[in-house]
């Protein structure tokens, strides 16, 4: 249930995502959402399967966007949760001119 919630949210604040499926050889190992405009170009979402974080999988798939992206003039906005240090030391190693909103969600204490 709450997978098909967060796909209903995405579909109606990001109309234009595209949705891509991540390989390792011919395995499957995670999704990512990106949605596209003229100047901005938004990770909407990148989802890797435990056993596959933490080797860099993440980190080369963003790399492959920050290329494009740098390539077709265009800026990136994502966001990283506060409490996922290695996503966070990733994205700003990564990050280049074109990372123009990096935002670190801070945790929640409900």
């Amino acid at each position: 249930m709450q997978y098909r919630l967060q796909k209903r949210s995405y579909e109606i604040t990001y109309p234009q995502q595209e949705r891509k499926v991540i390989y390792y050889q011919s395995d499957k190992i995670g999704r990512i959402f990106l949605a596209k405009d003229e100047t901005y170009w938004t990770l909407v979402d990148i989802a890797i399967l435990p056993t596959f974080r933490g080797l860099g999988n993440g980190s080369q798939v963003l790399k492959q966007i920050l290329d494009l992206a740098q390539k077709s003039k265009v800026h990136v906005r994502l966001q990283v949760l506060h409490s996922n240090s290695g996503a966070r030391l990733s994205m700003n190693n990564l990050a280049s001119s074109y990372v123009t909103t990096l935002t670190c969600i801070g945790r929640w204490n409900g």
